[in-house]
């Protein structure tokens, strides 16, 4: 009882004294202080004095030990952790958890005792990826660490290469007796541990602990402070809401993490503990949302158990609540006084402890749909006080250790900002606009890295920070009363601002750094996020200057223009740089990069253009007088560039940009007589590998964009395919039939319209086609048989005199006996709505090749009664009749396959004859939807059965042939059943191939 009480008290004076520099530390160190000052008088008076040169008494005086200051942090680190330990168990008022982050002496004594709880060598280490390490194996590194005390090696016998493990090999008598827990006897360091160090939160037995942590978070000072968070957000403290107002408590963290007078280590030691704090709280969210929904589907799935008890408690009122939660403390003692160290009478005064109360239940009206408005955590509660304290922890720790990487913690400080909504809500001075454009701009300016999935981790995480910028500060604005487009276009230009000055310093590198690879990083980094920026709408690069969207080009309007003085202005120009210097060989990635950003520009360009030019139609017809618009400078440097790519070199680089622009805006290569793209055909057949794939991927996307590039994409393609055909590439036959195959809808549509059109050339086809199909009957890539086979169902069905050319037909053949393994679903009855891949819808469009050419089908009874409708030789039924008949259907398909043995091809195509016609024929019941249809319409169940009268007279018919010189007797058929047989003797067989002739 008393005792109990005068010892926490005891013990939390003085621990107080020792956190405030005032306990026995401070006077071993002043005494220590002391002798070792009157030692150095006595040895300087000694030197002073004349030697004896005899008879010396040769004594000597040691000089005396010195407390250093890193035993007086440690020291004091062992205090501020009991006294965690021991406010986190005893105590339920707040003020003794907010003593421990504000001292009563203010800030001055905040920094003192803040910055004595860590070693003066002391520094934390800010690494990319943080070393994890579960808090269980820490416990049980700690448990090991206090059981040997001398730090020895474990005697443990079943560890190998010790003597008793050597022992043990060889006599099985000397083994380590089983593991038995219960046999064992308890270890105390253990037994300590279990509840977790500084009263830490143990997971119970069979649960997992909240996973690994690093090497800041599972620091002493970071673990007591994570301890006593912990407990105070739990509802370990009675008089502590948060709910409705901001606790003093708040406001004291506040306080500390944004003192720079205070260390930046402890600091961020804090911080640490407080994002360690919300991802528990985060978690166990989600997980309490997963169940929630979990239960909810079980209740919706099962109905309501009837089987649980219910039990109805007695309800009591708050004051006898309260008089219970005193009297249980009197009997524990868990009373004490931080200010005159003396017990509390009971529940008398408002400021006595009491016990922790159980925790509140978790709200079930959660706003799934809104995470602004959820309070799943103790920092998203506090975000618009406690966020901004924690980014300037963490910019200060950056600082402070020089360290230039996205290191661990603050990517995860970022997390939690995206995380915070409240966070963005800004105040009327601006403060934390300010430090959040900072904070954006320190993460841009740390965010290359060589890792490729590292950089797009930090890209990403780059996007969201500014998109929420812009968004906030748009917020912000609307919310005095500005609506005006322009006027948000400029805030949120204003807002981007330190964002995009950081940008411009990575790349905008001095030349010698920007030669190097790290140089190379930084400009890559930074041409990637401006294309992020782009890609986002927040910018629009296509014009003279670059211009930001504050609602990232949804609402049309123009945007507003940087600041032409700024370097970002030239932004266009400066990424022109970033290509590969003629006759250059290294910054490949970073000339791709570029590349794919200018590209981006260009399309910008041309849809602002063409808004311009619809909004001119709209208003007013244009004058011939009016003045075309010119094109940015930097349009003539990258053609510049490109030019000098071609002549000098390297001309894969050439290819590359061609193609990395060609992917967002085709049309500009086509510029100039099409320059670029008679410079990449005369590339084509020269160069091998990559980059003559990557050329043909860029003729391909220009001949996607313009029926006169497509037109003379196959034109200059046909007389190469020989080419392209003999080298043993896959990629680059499947890229070059396929891109054939989609010219053809094209130019079929320009032959329709002859002669004011242009004519396929069907000689050149022909030609194609047969050299493809010498080139790849026998190929054994399933993407290259596909894609032949395709190719020849655009020419049947677009060049239809072609269908029956050999060439044409071989490869049709050669699919449908390969198809004989699919589903053999035609595009119309594929219940997916669209094919599911490249394989599937090839094989589609082979069958439905085949449904139209060959009866039995629906699109062969279209067929047959439209050739029916234009001949009046056939009755309807008649045609009707042989469009439906699958033994129609069967003999056409057994007459076209071919049976000549002309060549290797033709021998392959014949071989699969059977398996051909198997599929063709068994393809139309599949293909029709009474093939799916239900053959009962109620369940078997609800069924009624009843016997089934057959009739037996027909089957002697069926009988087995009866050996020569035997009679039916002989073989044991009864008279009955011969007679018969001998009566339906007469009657037709079904054994026989002959009908009985007509009387």
């Amino acid at each position: 009882g008393k005792s109990v009480d005068k010892f926490n008290a005891h013990c939390a004076k003085h621990l107080v004294s020792e956190l405030d520099g005032a306990g026995v530390t401070a006077v071993a160190i002043a005494d220590a202080t002391n002798t070792w000052n009157a030692w150095k008088a006595r040895r300087d008076y000694e030197a002073a004095q004349p030697r004896a040169m005899d008879d010396e008494d040769g004594s000597v005086d040691p000089e005396p030990e010195r407390i250093s200051k890193a035993d007086n942090s440690r020291a004091r680190l062992a205090a501020f952790r009991a006294y965690a330990a021991l406010v986190t168990r005893t105590q339920t008022k707040v003020k003794f958890y907010q003593a421990m982050f504000e001292p009563r002496g203010g800030a001055e004594e905040m920094s003192k005792r803040w910055n004595s709880l860590l070693e003066p060598s002391y520094r934390p280490r800010l690494e990319v990826e943080a070393r994890l390490v579960s808090a269980r194996a820490a416990r049980r590194e700690r448990a090991l660490a206090s059981a040997r005390g001398d730090g020895a090696a474990p005697a443990d016998p079943t560890l190998p290469f010790t003597l008793s493990a050597t022992l043990a090999a060889g006599d099985a008598t000397l083994g380590a007796p089983p593991a038995n827990p219960s046999s064992r006897p308890e270890d105390p360091a253990a037994n300590e541990n279990r509840t977790g160090e500084n009263g830490e939160n143990a997971p119970a037995n069979g649960e997992d602990d909240e996973g690994p942590l690093d090497e800041l978070e599972t620091h002493p000072l970071a673990s007591a402070a994570f301890a006593a968070l912990e407990h105070l957000t739990r509802g370990g403290v009675t008089d502590f809401n948060d709910a409705h107002e901001t606790p003093k408590l708040v406001g004291s963290l506040r306080t500390l993490l944004s003192d720079r007078a205070v260390d930046h280590a402890p600091r961020l030691l804090v911080v640490k503990a407080l994002l360690r704090l919300h991802r528990k709280e985060i978690d166990a969210f989600q997980r309490a949302t997963i169940a929630a929904e979990e239960e909810r589907s079980r209740r919706a799935r099962d109905g309501p158990d009837d089987s649980q008890e219910i039990e109805v408690l007695a309800e009591r009122s708050p004051e006898e609540l309260e008089a219970e939660r005193i009297e249980r403390a009197k009997r524990e003692g868990n009373f004490f006084n931080l200010a005159d160290s003396q017990p509390l009478p009971g529940g008398d005064d408002d400021d006595g402890a009491t016990l922790p109360s159980e925790p509140a239940a978790a709200a079930d009206d959660v706003d799934d749909e809104n995470p602004g408005t959820l309070d799943r955590s103790f920092l998203e509660r506090h975000a618009r006080e406690l966020l901004p304290a924690v980014l300037r922890a963490m910019l200060d720790a950056s600082s402070a250790e020089k360290c230039d990487a996205l290191h661990a913690a603050l990517r995860e400080s970022a997390v939690a900002a995206l995380e915070c909504a409240r966070a963005w809500e800004f105040d009327e001075n601006g403060e934390t606009e300010e430090l959040l454009q900072e904070f954006t701009a320190h993460v841009v300016r740390v965010a290359p890295i060589k890792a490729p999935y590292m950089l797009r981790q930090n890209i990403s995480l780059v996007t969201q920070l500014t998109g929420r910028l812009v968004r906030a500060s748009v917020r912000r604005a609307r919310g005095r009363g500005i609506v005006s487009d322009d006027d948000l276009d400029r805030i949120a230009a204003d807002a981007l601002k330190p964002v995009l000055d950081s940008v411009i310093e990575l790349i905008d590198v001095d030349p010698a750094l920007g030669s190097r690879e790290e140089g190379r990083t930084m400009r890559s980094c930074g041409v990637q996020i401006v294309g992020a920026l782009a890609m986002a709408g927040t910018l629009d690069l296509g014009d003279h200057v670059p211009r930001v969207r504050h609602d990232g080009g949804k609402g049309g309007g123009a945007g507003w223009e940087v600041d032409p003085g700024c370097k970002f202005a030239y932004i266009c120009a400066g990424v022109a740089t970033c290509l590969m210097e003629p006759g250059a060989s290294t910054g490949r990635p970073l000339h791709a990069a570029a590349a794919s950003l200018l590209g981006v520009a260009l399309h910008q360009g041309a849809e602002q253009r063409k808004r311009a030019e619809s909004v001119d139609n709209d208003d007013h017809k244009a004058d011939e007088s009016d003045a075309k618009p010119t094109e940015p400078k930097w349009h003539s440097v990258l053609k510049k560039r490109l030019r000098k790519l071609y002549d000098i070199g390297p001309q894969d680089a050439f290819i590359t940009a061609c193609e990395r622009i060609a992917r967002k805006h085709p049309k500009w290569l086509l510029k100039d007589s099409s320059a670029a793209i008679t410079q990449l055909n005369t590339l084509l057949p020269k160069v091998h590998g990559e980059p003559r794939f990557v050329a043909l991927s860029a003729l391909a996307k220009v001949a996607e964009c313009d029926k006169d590039a497509s037109a003379a994409f196959a034109e200059a393609m046909l007389p190469t395919l020989p080419t392209l055909l003999a080298a043993r590439d896959p990629q680059i036959h499947v890229l070059a039939l396929k891109s054939l195959a989609g010219t053809l809808p094209t130019l079929a549509e320009e032959a329709g319209r002859w002669p004011n059109g242009r004519k396929i050339d069907q000689v050149a086809w022909r030609v194609a086609l047969e050299r493809a199909e010498k080139e790849l009957w026998g190929s054994a890539d399933s993407g290259v048989r596909d894609a032949h086979a395709q190719l020849c169902v655009a020419v049947a069905s677009r060049v239809p005199t072609l269908a029956d050319a050999p060439a044409v037909r071989s490869p049709l053949l050669r699919a449908l006996a390969e198809g004989a393994s699919g589903s053999g679903e035609t595009p119309e009855s594929n219940r997916g709505g669209a094919d599911a891949g490249g394989e599937d819808s090839a094989a589609s469009a082979v069958l439905k090749h085949w449904h139209s050419h060959l009866p039995g089908s629906s699109l062969a009874a279209a067929t047959a009664a439209a050739v029916q409708s234009r001949s009046t030789a056939l009755d309807s039924s008649d045609a009707n009749a042989a469009a439906g008949n699958l033994g129609r259907r069967l003999c056409a398909a057994l007459r076209t396959l071919p049976t000549a043995r002309e060549s290797a091809s033709v021998n392959a195509t014949a071989a699969g004859w059977l398996a051909a016609t198997c599929h063709v024929v068994l393809a139309v019941p599949r293909s029709e939807s009474a093939y799916r249809t239900p053959v009962f319409d109620s369940d078997l169940m609800d069924c009624d059965f009843h016997e089934a009268f057959v009739d037996t007279a027909w089957q002697g018919a069926s009988l087995p042939m009866a050996p020569l010189f035997s009679s039916q007797t002989s073989q044991g058929f009864d008279g009955a059943f011969a007679t018969t047989a001998r009566a339906s003797a007469d009657q037709p067989s079904l054994a026989t191939s002959q009908r009985p002739a007509n009387p």
